[in-house]
């Protein structure tokens, strides 16, 4: 009896009507694309190859390194273990491959030259001493060119900040600190008081000079001034309120240390 039905005679033929199915909708999604990734073609080494042929390793432990350069030789292969790249092979690396992206050492280098006057002023004023100012710029220098990894951008505030932690290292300002009046004097040495504005912030306190220095002229916040030196943010703050009125009563110059 005739029937409208499709007639299916057996299982082959319904997997063929399947995949025929499943083929028109993969074409119709776009699946049917060649894939942009194969596996590459192996080619065996033969042993009329072995003198042409050096087998390159590296990065197993020494004794598995000795190992296989051992078991390559006994079978007449010429082998060779790959140099393993030191600290400055990865500065030369971080500087050729990524010049935009990451500060280089040669960056730090051209930053402290440009601004020798700026960093210098700055490492003076936390210090209130020459020596010891001379050497928070050398020790900045160092650590910025041997120090993290950072971005471009961020270089110039990066070498301000490396100068400011050698200060307090040398320093070590401590809040509500009994200190003598500055000499300014150091082995002859004179800062330059008669700038009556750098003169006002040498008159403070260690403390006090240094919040006023990273928070009013470096424009650190409250919590970067109180992990930098180590205190509590109510100690910033109340230091801040002194020095300004301080510097308000002794001096109407705005100091700046850039």
């Amino acid at each position: 009896m005739a029937t409208k039905y499709v007639q299916i005679k057996n299982d082959l033929d319904i997997r063929q009507r399947l995949e025929a199915d499943r083929t028109r909708l993969r074409k119709i999604a776009g699946l049917d694309q060649s894939p942009h990734i194969h596996r590459p073609v192996k080619h065996g080494l033969t042993s009329e190859e072995r003198s042409k042929v050096t087998v390159l390793f590296r990065g197993f432990t020494w004794m598995h390194e000795d190992l296989i350069r051992a078991v390559l030789q006994g079978w007449g292969y010429r082998r060779e273990k790959l140099p393993v790249p030191d600290m400055p092979a990865f500065q030369v690396d971080k500087q050729s491959t990524s010049p935009t992206l990451y500060a280089s050492s040669g960056d730090f280098r051209r930053i402290f030259y440009e601004e020798t006057d700026s960093l210098y002023r700055l490492s003076a004023l936390l210090t209130a001493d020459h020596e010891k100012a001379e050497w928070c710029f050398v020790a900045g220098l160092k650590d910025s060119v041997n120090g993290s990894t950072v971005f471009k951008q961020w270089a110039r505030s990066w070498a301000r900040r490396a100068i400011i932690q050698n200060a307090v290292r040398v320093i070590n300002p401590l809040p509500m600190e009994k200190h003598a009046p500055l000499s300014f004097n150091s082995h002859g040495k004179t800062l330059a008081r008669e700038q009556a504005e750098i003169a006002a912030v040498l008159e403070l306190g260690p403390f006090e000079r240094f919040v006023y220095v990273m928070s009013v002229l470096e424009s650190y916040s409250d919590q970067d001034c109180s992990v930098l030196l180590g205190c509590a943010r109510r100690d910033v703050l109340a230091a801040r309120s002194r020095s300004l009125q301080r510097i308000e009563m002794q001096s109407t110059f705005t100091v700046s240390a850039r």
